[in-house]
């Protein structure tokens, strides 16, 4: 459905499926077509006056799926080029296979593809919205990352037991349920091995900055491998790079 032909007694698995195949429709043909609303349980469209092209559907008896009725499938209007069926959330589902291949895309560089390919009047602010949302699907949101750093940290020891993953909660507030994460340390069982065997016995320590919402710092202590190369030996998520968090950070590591 990518380029939908509506044709009578066409039939779709719901409503929302026949919404979103309109929608696409009217999109990429680029013409002003609105939906009616209060139309009982059928799902009617229909074209700016005085173009006289309407689709409508109706439920099917004993299922979910729609079927197309009526249809005229002529328009006698020009295209338009304010489309008021394209929206951020649209743009992020049709455009998240390339958002996920191009996740630092610029968004002005994003805004000139959406134009050329729909030949549509778009601000900036939507396709925006519609990157975050994208990425947000894709990556996952930040809140439900931090959720999952135990099920990371038992998985990390299962797989590799000589592993060293070390998580520090806040003690939890009056009226809460659950602790603030603070800090969590990281060592992977085979890099830490491989660096007493075979690397040499220098350890660099750097700390920077994070840019997600909740900020923080990523500490880590590199080496140097026999190709003179940076051996990641372990890292941690701490709050802030303070005297406190890297004497934590170090004991872990000796």
């Amino acid at each position: 459905m990518e380029r939908p032909v509506f044709e009578l007694g066409m039939i779709f698995k719901s409503s929302q499926i026949f919404r979103k195949t309109v929608r696409i429709h009217v999109i990429l043909d680029t013409r002003p077509i609105q939906l009616v609303k209060n139309f009982g349980k059928k799902v009617k469209y229909v074209c700016e006056k005085p173009c006289e092209w309407r689709v409508y559907a109706s439920p099917m008896k004993k299922t979910t799926s729609y079927q197309i009725e009526t249809i005229l499938n002529k328009h006698s209007c020009m295209p338009t080029f304010n489309q008021l069926q394209i929206n951020s959330t649209w743009i992020a589902e049709y455009y998240e296979k390339e958002i996920g291949m191009n996740p630092t895309w610029h968004v002005a560089t994003f805004h000139k593809k959406i134009f050329n390919d729909l030949k549509c009047n778009i601000s900036k602010y939507v396709v925006y919205r519609a990157k975050i949302r994208a990425l947000m699907k894709i990556n996952g949101t930040h809140s439900a990352q931090f959720d999952q750093v135990w099920d990371y940290a038992y998985e990390v020891k299962r797989v590799l037991p000589d592993s060293i993953v070390k998580i520090l909660f806040k003690d939890p507030e009056p009226e809460t349920e659950s602790g603030r994460f603070m800090r969590m340390y990281v060592c992977m069982g085979p890099l830490k091995y491989a660096f007493t065997q075979f690397c040499r016995h220098l350890v660099g320590l750097d700390g920077c900055h994070l840019k997600g919402p909740f900020g923080g710092q990523l500490l880590a202590a590199v080496g140097v491998d026999s190709n003179d190369g940076m051996y990641p030996i372990a890292w941690a998520f701490v709050e802030s790079e303070t005297t406190e968090s890297w004497t934590w950070f170090l004991q872990f590591l000796a």
